[in-house]
Parts: C-alpha cells; sequence; structure tokens
C-alpha cells in the first residue's frame, strides 16, 4: 500500500478542515472502522451491514486512516456544506464519501420529511428542501472537480466539464418547461408532488455523476 501515498496525495483536494460540530449535522450515523484499501476504498461496518465506501483524502490523510485499528468508532454524518462525510470523532477530522452508501443521506432526509407531512403542501415543501439539498450537492461536487489537484483532472478536462456543466444547466430548464406545460394544467393536488418529485430526480442525478468522475477508480 506504501507505493500508492503519492497518488493518493495529488488527486486529493484541499478542504481541510471542512468537518462540522456534531450538532450542524443534518444527518449522522454511528459506524465502526473494518478496514482501508487502495487507492480511496474505506470499509466501514454498522452491526451486521458493512459498507464499502470511495473516499476523497482530504481532512485526513490515507496514512492517518491507514492507522485507525479495526473496530474504531466512527461517523458518517451529513451537512449542506460538506456533502457526506466519514468523521474520526476523536479528532474531529474527516474525508469526504463520494461513493457506497446504502442509502444518500439527503434521500434519507427526504424520508423523514415526508413520513411526518400531512398535507399535499407539506410533500411539496419536502420535495422543494430535498431539491435543494441536492443542487448544493451537485454544485459541491462541481467545485471539487473545478479545484480538483489530480493530474488526471488536468485544465482541458476541466474546461470540457465547465462547458458540459452549462449546458447541463440549459437542460435542466427546458426541463423545467415540459414538466411546467405536462403537469401544470393538470387538475387535482397529486400533480404538484408528481412535477416536484421528478423536478428533484434532474440535480440527484447530476450530483451523483460529478460525484463519479471524482473517484480513483
Amino acid at each position: 500500500m506504501k507505493a500508492m501515498v503519492p497518488l493518493l496525495a495529488m488527486c486529493a483536494v484541499s478542504f481541510a478542515g471542512h468537518a462540522a460540530a456534531s450538532d450542524t449535522w443534518a444527518w449522522q450515523q454511528s459506524v465502526q472502522f473494518e478496514a482501508d484499501h487502495d487507492p480511496s476504498r474505506v470499509i466501514v461496518r454498522d452491526g451486521a451491514d458493512t459498507m464499502n465506501l470511495e473516499v476523497m483524502y482530504d481532512g485526513l490523510t490515507w496514512k492517518q486512516v491507514d492507522a485507525w485499528p479495526k473496530g474504531k468508532p466512527l461517523r458518517l454524518a451529513y451537512a449542506e456544506k460538506t456533502g457526506t462525510v466519514l468523521v474520526d470523532p476523536v479528532s474531529g477530522k474527516s474525508v469526504t464519501v463520494l461513493d457506497g452508501l446504502k442509502t444518500q443521506p439527503i434521500d434519507r432526509l427526504l424520508d423523514v420529511c415526508l413520513k411526518k407531512a400531512v398535507s399535499t403542501r407539506d410533500i411539496v415543501a419536502c420535495y422543494g428542501e430535498g431539491y435543494h439539498r441536492w443542487d448544493a450537492q451537485m454544485n459541491l461536487w462541481y467545485r471539487r472537480f473545478m479545484a480538483s489537484k489530480d493530474p488526471d483532472i488536468d485544465a482541458k478536462a476541466k474546461q470540457s466539464m465547465r462547458v458540459a456543466q452549462r449546458q447541463w444547466l440549459h437542460y435542466r430548464d427546458a426541463q423545467f418547461d415540459a414538466l411546467s406545460d405536462l403537469y401544470g394544467h393538470r387538475s387535482g393536488t397529486i400533480w404538484p408532488v408528481i412535477a416536484m418529485h421528478k423536478r428533484l430526480a434532474l440535480p440527484r442525478a447530476r450530483a451523483l455523476a460529478l460525484a463519479s468522475y471524482l473517484q480513483a477508480f
């Protein structure tokens, strides 16, 4: 594993200190450290379940994570400004989670909101909040991509992604217009809910795609 350290150092994006205080997390879950694998995999356990996480070494180095003992208590946490992170409660530092979660925290928060909803207006508001979070997550991953120090994400790749993101925003706006024309004239309280659900799916899919571009493999 020692041979991979230089690669990991080059791929890391400098967002150190992004861990938030525990009372600012919108969602969190206790897990235990199992193992780490190069170049960017961290395996954690939640009871009988395991998650093979794809991480970005930004708040912690690979060497620090590699030194963790098996069974070390950790915390998966989500806040809008950080995205999902794997936190070391002892140091308060964390690494960014790109992939490998059983369920996305934003989806979990949406489910909680929907279970509490008592009216159509409440449901639409839940989807609106979910949309806002996925939009913020999309923008976070885009900024991380553009700030990446990975040598494979060079100036040409960043310029192409900038163009692609602008074109995607035009696509999103066109989709919003299409959804409005498709559902806006229909009577019944279900149609605003369906429209908001489909609107939310757009930044969600784009956010997950951008995260995949940051993965080592």
